[in-house]
């Protein structure tokens, strides 16, 4: 203020520059920048008055400023950074011009928009300690070197400090006070060191004691307090928030948190660095709540993922390699939990393992802490596609908490219903299903049917059924489990987005309710990415069964791209080898076989064949079907020998598992009927169809999709053998049930109807024929308007048709548009061909015109 006052020539103190300012007639701006300290009031020097507007920048929520309307700045923005960065940089030609900015948008992004960190960033390239565009390979590489390098006077005209600078000296600061709140408030800081940079949850710290002594009520607070109070430039980067669920957090800048770190590992001694590590590590463990399954302990669990992570490959005192004391092994089982809740399953596994040793060493193999580690392990191992592993240890962990605690304890259920999933898994279905009947009438009857245990047996009795092929029963199941899970949890738990995709896999194979399946995927697959990432394996298993269901639904590039994500990134995430990767390698070539490339589409069975018979039996269903589906490409590229012996082998397979009565056992069968229609054994392929559709009727129901695919393929072999009554009757029953479950605008409906209007016209129901094409046809341009397929079929009505036109005497140039009216004008074809078409089909009707007849129509 007495700078104002001087600059106005009047030699004067602050009192009398305020003075001046007051007596002013005009109106006046002051500004007072950085007025962070707390311990200086500036409330003595603001002028009084009305014609003066009075600005003031604080890092500092603290700061002693008597101010009504205090207004938060938000952070810089990427622009206004880059601007900084060219400016600081001596590249102020680029500032106006239109050249690629992406790199500096880069370099600013790394550095959070930190107006230091930037301004130290343009002085190392302005005095040319390295080029604009190796500074962030540079500073990636050297972080601690760089951050700590000065900046030249000519950039920073106030001197002021390096950003490590500026943070260890208020560091020191709030240490020279030598009082018990700023030694918690470093406390703080150095346990934070160990955690990851945001959404911190005090909590942490309310359940660790400092420096080993007992925590006083009201410490927290108070530390805090002393944290923001005593350290206005370190803490100015540090903010607190409340979070949805009402609990507290605070987060730090991410350049604050590297030196907080930095410091602790390069300034501080071992016993601190042990001491910080400690107190991080119980601080989350004891927020780790591994049984509770309510919705909001979930969320708790998913905000301490991070932090977690961070602790586990942090470098200021690495975990050790080898867990020593039972105690650190407690404390990184709940560690593995969370990561494995969170998708990191090797990782978990690797953890598991090292508890499960250490406690084996300690406590004893039948200790009930080590029989906890161990059953954890045989649940990461199930996931991880390791079943027989992980069906050993749940038999073992069975077997002596059994002895130790009878089959009514608790811990001795749940170990029954995870060996039910290993079971599950390895294609043990029907000792599996006897194990999770008994669980869930023990269940119903202790707890109730709303408790989280007795809904696991519902939800597990669902995909059990499913696997055998009851697929009504099993939709009985999972929508009870569903509702259930909707009223107990919410909507986005993970364990009511796991109902759903099982409802989603039952609802596709029981053919009915696809609109309401699709519907549910796509909330599933929306919810999952928004909750827990798209590389999480539980979102990857809510895209595969959407993905399956758009296949079955003839939205085949849809659900291509869709299978070719999910591989992806299961191969990065689970591993190549993973039976999870492995099945969605085999749905990719289902996808490639669709659009009849079926080299690619065996390839690709054979590698997920080969994958898998390193997991599975040679009888379990995920080989079986896989076999299946080679057979039928084999087939497809008339390699019948091959594909017979395939075919025979699976059956053989089914046969004596006693599992011919399963639905993917008779669609093996129905495929295997088309095989021997190629190679002419009609006697031995309508004995095998009559077969399929008996078995269909009983399993699923005449009218399923399936039961009305083995009734048209009956139909085919009756018309080969010339017995076209019965061949017109069963493919007329199957056309209407197909409009009726599939819809009349389905492809396999068209196809169907296709079929019929052949067989009407070989028995010279020739107008009822015509009549059914014009439907088909016009039905046909729907679907092309929203599928990428386009069947060549088709093309084949309108040869058909004009040969029909022919023998009753119509000219062969124009159609009678009484018979079969076009749905726009007839159209000067391609290479003046008259075609009959509808404008919609125009451009795939002329890349296939090579199927049609060169003459005019």
């Amino acid at each position: 203020m007495a700078q104002v006052g001087n600059g106005q020539n009047v030699d004067a103190d602050a009192a009398d520059g305020k003075i001046w300012l007051e007596n002013q007639r005009k109106r006046w701006l002051l500004i007072i920048d950085g007025a962070d300290n707390p311990s200086k009031s500036i409330n003595s020097y603001i002028p009084s008055g009305g014609l003066g507007c009075l600005l003031i920048t604080t890092c500092n929520p603290f700061t002693n400023i008597d101010l009504q309307i205090p207004v938060e700045i938000g952070g810089m923005s990427i622009e206004d950074g880059v601007d900084l960065l060219l400016r600081t940089a001596g590249k102020t030609n680029e500032l106006s011009s239109n050249v690629d900015r992406s790199l500096e948008r880069e370099i600013v992004r790394e550095l959070e928009c930190l107006p230091l960190a930037i301004v130290q960033a343009g002085a190392a390239v302005r005095q040319n300690r390295c080029q604009l565009a190796e500074y962030l390979g540079k500073f990636r590489d050297n972080r601690d070197e760089w951050m700590r390098l000065g900046a030249t006077q000519e950039v920073i005209e106030d001197k002021k400090p390096t950003v490590y600078a500026t943070w260890k000296i208020n560091r020191d600061m709030i240490q020279a006070l030598e009082s018990e709140e700023s030694a918690d408030a470093l406390s703080i800081l150095d346990i934070s060191a160990f955690l990851y940079y945001g959404d911190i949850p005090l909590d942490v710290f309310e359940r660790t004691a400092l420096r080993g002594e007992p925590v006083n009520p009201g410490w927290l607070s108070s530390a805090l307090t002393a944290l923001l109070k005593l350290g206005p430039s370190l803490l100015s980067y540090i903010l607190t928030k409340a979070t949805r669920s009402g609990q507290t957090s605070f987060s730090m800048h991410r350049l604050v948190h590297f030196w907080v770190a930095y410091h602790l590992r390069d300034e501080l001694g071992l016993d601190d660095r042990r001491w910080a590590r400690y107190s991080a590590s119980m601080g989350v463990a004891r927020l780790v709540n591994e049984s509770d399954r309510e919705s909001i302990n979930f969320e708790s669990r998913r905000r301490l993922f991070p932090h977690v992570q961070q602790f586990l490959n942090q470098d200021i005192l690495p975990v050790p390699s080898k867990i020593r004391s039972p105690e650190d092994a407690g404390i990184i089982i709940k560690f593995a939990f969370v990561l494995e809740e969170n998708g990191k399953f090797k990782h978990a596994r690797d953890l598991y393992e090292k508890c499960s040793a250490c406690l084996e060493e300690t406590r004893g193999k039948e200790h009930a802490e080590t029989l906890n580690s161990l059953s954890r392990l045989g649940c990461i191992l199930e996931k991880l596609g390791r079943y027989r592993e992980s069906e050993n240890i749940h038999t073992m962990v069975l077997e002596a908490r059994t002895k130790e605690h009878g089959l009514s304890n608790e811990h001795t259920l749940k170990t029954i219903c995870n060996l039910i999933l290993a079971l599950e898994g390895g294609g043990y279905f029907e000792k599996a299903l006897e194990l999770n009947e008994d669980l869930l009438k023990h269940r119903r009857s202790v707890l109730g049917d709303e408790h989280f245990e007795t809904i696991k047996a519902i939800s597990n009795q669902a995909s059990l059924l499913l696997k055998k092929g009851s697929y009504d029963e099993a939709a009985q199941f999972a929508w009870d489990a569903l509702d259930l899970r909707e009223a107990k949890l919410n909507k986005a738990h993970p364990d009511t987005l796991e109902s759903i995709d099982l409802l989603v896999r039952i609802l596709q194979l029981q053919g009915d309710g696809w609109d309401v399946a699709e519907s549910l995927g796509e909330r599933a697959v929306s919810t999952r990415k928004e909750t827990q990432g798209v590389k999480h394996p539980d979102t990857l298993t809510s895209m595969s069964s959407l993905a399956s269901l758009l296949l079955r639904r003839g939205k085949f590039e849809e659900s291509r791209k869709l299978h070719e994500t999910v591989m992806e990134i299961r191969a990065e995430v689970l591993g190549p080898e993973h039976p999870d990767t492995l099945v969605s390698i085999s749905h990719l070539a289902q996808a490639s076989r669709k659009y009849g490339d079926y080299s690619t589409a065996g390839e690709l069975l054979q590698k997920a064949l080969r994958g898998l018979e390193k997991h599975l039996p040679e009888d379990h269903l995920h080989i079986l079907m896989l076999k299946s589906n080679i057979a039928v490409n084999l087939s497809e590229q008339e390699r019948l020998d091959e594909s017979e012996t395939v075919y025979r082998g699976v059956l053989d397979l089914y046969e004596r598992k006693n599992y011919s009565h399963h639905p993917e056992a008779l669609k093996c069968l129905l495929n295997f009927t088309t095989l021997l229609r190629k190679r002419g054994n009609l006697y031995e392929a309508e004995k095998i169809g009559r077969k399929v559709v008996i078995g269909y009727e009983e399993e699923l129901g005449r009218q399923h999709p399936e039961a009305l695919a083995g009734i048209i393929d009956l139909a085919q072999t009756l018309l080969m053998k010339d017995s076209l009554g019965d061949a017109e009757n069963l493919m007329t029953e199957a056309y209407k049930g197909l409009e009726k479950s599939l819809g009349p605008n389905h492809l396999e409906t068209l196809e169907t109807g296709a079929l019929l209007a052949d067989i009407l016209d070989r028995r010279h129901q020739c107008r009822d024929a015509w009549r059914l094409y014009r439907e088909v046809c016009d039905r046909y341009i729907k679907y092309a308007e929203t599928s990428d397929e386009i069947k060549p079929w088709y093309f084949g009505y309108f040869g058909k048709l004009k040969e029909q036109l022919q023998g009753e005497g119509h000219r062969v140039d124009r159609v009678d548009l009484v018979l079969f009216p076009p749905v726009q004008p007839v159209h000067q074809g391609y290479q003046g061909y008259q075609v009959l078409l509808a404008l919609p089909l125009l451009s795939p009707i002329l890349q296939l015109l090579t199927l049609v007849e060169s003459e005019s129509v």
